[in-house]
């Protein structure tokens, strides 16, 4: 079962001088994410490192893990893990850091990381909710309409998950999250 966080929240700390900000995004496309990012260069133009990892639901799964001038691995897929294992999708983390003159070695940096982003996450957990892939609609169709209906649920991935039939025809359908359709020329 995926996760969404219906809040962002940012969770801030210092280990050894060096200051961490962890902000965690919930995000539908590339293109926010995108946007994101770019404000976020912004406002830390002064930063040493911005590192990031998503996972989101666009034509199938898209993740990625970024390390930004850290030690490869250090810092981009220790955050991608904590997506992971805590099952989120559509959600972006970013860890800003301001080093502090200390060095923290591999295995400091991969700990900075993970904590950060195990914080970050944290501190939005109240707000988890389950991810709903599909939506859910309850129709009234007339009988003349219906062979019409089926075919174009066919063509646009819609199922027909119930059908009563009495003085009309009351469906439940599923389909995908996001698509819209106009199902007002069916209706009764």
């Amino acid at each position: 079962m995926n996760y969404i966080s219906n809040k962002n929240s940012i969770f801030e700390y210092e280990i050894k001088k060096s200051k961490f900000i962890a902000m965690l995004f919930y995000t539908e496309s590339s293109v926010e994410i995108k946007n994101i990012l770019e404000k976020i260069k912004k406002e830390h133009s002064s930063a040493t490192h911005i590192c990031y990892a998503f996972v989101i639901l666009e034509n199938g799964i898209k993740e990625k893990a970024f390390d930004d001038g850290e030690p490869s691995s250090t810092a981009g897929k220790p955050i991608l893990e904590c997506i992971k294992k805590n099952n989120l999708v559509n959600t972006l983390i970013v860890v800003v850091r301001y080093f502090g003159g200390i060095k923290l070695g591999a295995g400091g940096l991969i700990r900075a990381y993970a904590s950060s982003a195990k914080l970050v996450i944290e501190s939005v957990k109240d707000s988890f909710s389950e991810y709903k892939q599909f939506e859910y609609k309850n129709l009234e169709i007339n009988y003349s309409k219906f062979e019409e209906f089926k075919h174009f649920c066919n063509i646009n991935g819609i199922e027909i998950i119930s059908s009563n039939f009495s003085e009309n025809i009351v469906l439940e359908i599923k389909y995908k999250k996001g698509c819209e359709f106009n199902f007002d020329s069916y209706k009764n």
